[in-house]
């Protein structure tokens, strides 16, 4: 249903049997395979039940809202301080009637559900507890970049969100420090798909309606690499945390 949703409201195709088809397609086969790991409903059910049940401190939750945007605001207002232009976002000619505000709103209510919810319960409710129990945070970062990389390199070259070369590679590396705040904040709030849901809505969101500039691009990169050498995301995390 999410797939199918993504599909009618993000690229305007028609209601159909074709598109009810091509959405239970890439979505009820990963569905079933998973659910067989998790044993069933009742598996499925304890593995969501974090997306409902808040855990960690609530801070982190308020983290997640305001992280992204805040780097972007703050390297803008750097970049105009050192006098550099920059361009500002523009809004699509569907939501300039709801003004900044409703269109930033909306914006982050409808990647919540596709982007969010979705992607989130795979990467990071599913991938990155299984990796941790072998490996660092630093390793399962790394893993999971390059499952970003491969799920999102299709999508630039096969017309759903077409790029340029050189655009695309740099949104892949852009992931990788994306990759380390993602897993700090799953671990911060002890496993919380709802935090990393709402960071990933965030991040989507920001990047939507502020531009990025090489500023922000450095204060993401600073904040990346503070958390990987404050919580030694080198290490591996003790059993049973």
């Amino acid at each position: 249903l999410l797939v199918t949703l993504d599909q009618v409201l993000n690229d305007g195709r028609p209601v159909s049997a074709l598109t009810v088809a091509a959405g239970a397609a890439a979505g009820l086969m990963p569905a079933l395979v998973v659910s067989r790991v998790y044993g069933g409903a009742r598996g499925v059910r304890d593995h969501l039940s974090s997306l409902v049940t808040p855990r960690g401190a609530a801070a982190y939750c308020v983290l997640a809202l305001f992280l992204f945007a805040g780097l972007w605001s703050f390297g803008i207002a750097i970049s105009l301080a050192l006098g550099q232009r920059v361009e500002p976002r523009a809004l699509q000619p569907a939501a300039a009637p709801l003004g900044a505000g409703g269109s930033v709103a909306l914006g982050f209510c409808y990647t919540l559900l596709p982007n969010g919810l979705s992607e989130e319960v795979g990467w990071h409710g599913f991938a990155v507890p299984r990796l941790q129990v072998r490996h660092s945070p630093l390793v399962a970062s790394l893993v999971v970049w390059t499952l970003w990389v491969t799920w999102h390199l299709p999508a630039c070259f096969g017309g759903f969100s077409p790029q340029r070369p050189l655009d695309a590679l740099a949104e892949c590396l852009l992931m990788l420090p994306v990759a380390f705040v993602f897993t700090w904040l799953y671990n911060r709030t002890q496993g919380s798909l709802l935090a990393v849901a709402l960071l990933h809505a965030a991040l989507n969101t920001a990047v939507a309606f502020l531009p990025m500039t090489l500023a922000g691009l450095v204060l993401l990169l600073l904040f990346a690499s503070s958390i990987v050498v404050f919580d030694r995301m080198w290490r591996r995390r003790p059993v049973g945390r």
